[in-house]
């Protein structure tokens, strides 16, 4: 089995994605992941990159997307509440960095940052990217109306190692999915049920943190 996650996703969104795809990005941290994509779909329409953490987000926004007409990159975190909020950047793992501290050792830089919901942008959105390091849910749920609007392939992370200072499981994951006329696979392109879920979301192989979910047929 192919254990590394970005090869088999990127592989199944070039055969997924129409090419000239509208994409969204949250916790796009460097933007290597999001090159990658735009690497396999050259054509895309437009794309919108959150990322809160104020040196990255700079240097996103004057250097590699700089004069980019179709790059727009945005400074806030995204949740289901509009509000400002603390940051909590892990100076060691920068991508453990976001709204609740995740590693009890480590030492953090704390930023005020603008909190938003993805649907106060009422974007039109075929695919979406949620890599926020346990605040998943609250993402997904402030991207409620976008998703049921637009019915974009979501593509997200999910590990018990990151839920704990937030407050919630699995299954209610599930439950948004399934609220929304959903379904969500894993990487193996298995739906996945309750047991199979929780499972992933409790193993250590970080193969089996990320989801594809997609609007459900017939």
């Amino acid at each position: 089995m192919n254990t590394n996650p970005d090869t088999v996703i990127f592989d199944w969104l070039q055969d997924t994605l129409k090419d000239d795809c509208v994409i969204v990005d949250v916790g796009a941290k460097f933007a290597g992941w999001f090159q990658k994509l735009a690497d396999q779909k050259p054509n895309y329409t437009q794309a919108y990159l959150f990322e809160p953490q104020p040196n990255l987000f700079a240097n996103l926004r004057d250097k590699v997307f700089a004069g980019e007409d179709r790059v727009t990159v945005y400074a806030n975190a995204l949740s289901d509440t509009i509000s400002t909020a603390d940051f909590h950047i892990d100076v060691e793992r920068k991508s453990w960095s976001g709204l609740q501290q995740q590693r009890q050792e480590a030492t953090y830089e704390t930023v005020t940052v603008d909190v938003t919901t993805l649907d106060s942008f009422n974007f039109d959105v075929d695919f979406i990217k949620i890599d926020v390091e346990g605040n998943e849910l609250f993402t997904l749920r402030g991207a409620t109306d976008t998703i049921v609007r637009c019915q974009p392939v979501v593509y997200f992370e999910g590990a018990d190692v990151h839920l704990v200072p937030y407050g919630y499981t699995s299954d209610d994951v599930l439950e948004f999915f399934d609220a929304v006329d959903y379904d969500v696979f894993d990487l193996d392109l298995q739906r996945v049920d309750a047991v199979l879920l929780q499972q992933h979301f409790a193993c250590d192989s970080s193969y089996y943190h990320n989801f594809i979910a997609m609007p459900r047929k017939g």
